[in-house]
């Protein structure tokens, strides 16, 4: 019989040895455990984007296009910009997106409610916004839509900004500014007042009025 004699430094030398194995698997699982939750976000990013792609056509249409997805403003839900492109108006000014139709969608509950919508007028759930009468004079053939987007470590919420586009293709009148208040709990006219809160109220049931000629002619 053989018997093997391990020395003091022979015995370090294996500790030392399991020591460091050890670690590399704690490194190995820790890199592990990062990689699985990056590749479980990047699902669910996907996931998301896809969900607000199905909405926004559902709502629009086949020709419908999602320019944002995600936690835009300040209401905790996810929300979808969608848009249909106004492909053929190009050059009205720097950041016009043109549109001939737009919503912003929400998911609540598993269900997709809208949140805005702007179509030939701009409305929320509760009336009409950036406007205290409807022309019926008035035709267009949509909106500029520039976004403002939510910047990091600014105060400045997601935002965004419709001027209607007339028969002709040109920009035409004073653009509403829309943004979320939180007070309200929807999408509602950026006033700049104070004492309203630095938002303009709906307007239920405006009055139909024919003010003009139809734009662009």
């Amino acid at each position: 019989m053989i018997n093997k004699v391990v020395s003091k430094n022979g015995i370090r030398r294996v500790a030392s040895s399991g020591f460091v194995l050890a670690s590399l698997l704690g490194l190995c699982a820790g890199e592990g455990g990062r990689a699985s939750a990056q590749t479980a976000s990047a699902r669910s990013g996907t996931t998301n984007e896809r969900a607000c792609q199905d909405a926004g056509r559902a709502k629009l249409g086949q020709m419908a296009e999602v320019l944002r997805c995600g936690y835009l403003s300040d209401s905790g839900a996810i929300e979808a910009l969608a848009v249909v492109p106004l492909k053929s108006i190009r050059g009205l000014s720097p950041g016009c997106i043109p549109v001939s139709r737009l919503a912003i969608l929400r998911l609540v509950n598993g269900n997709w409610q809208t949140a805005l919508d702007a179509e030939h007028e701009i409305r929320n759930p509760v009336g009409y916004v950036g406007l205290e009468y409807i022309d019926d004079s008035y035709q267009v053939r949509g909106y500029c839509l520039v976004i403002g987007d939510r910047k990091a470590g600014s105060r400045e919420p997601f935002s965004l900004s419709l001027g209607y586009i007339t028969l002709s293709g040109d920009f035409d009148g004073v653009p509403t500014d829309i943004g979320w208040n939180p007070k309200a709990g929807r999408y509602q006219e950026l006033a700049g007042n104070d004492a309203t809160g630095g938002f303009s109220p709906e307007v239920k049931d405006p009055p139909h009025r024919k003010v003009c000629c139809s734009k662009g002619k």
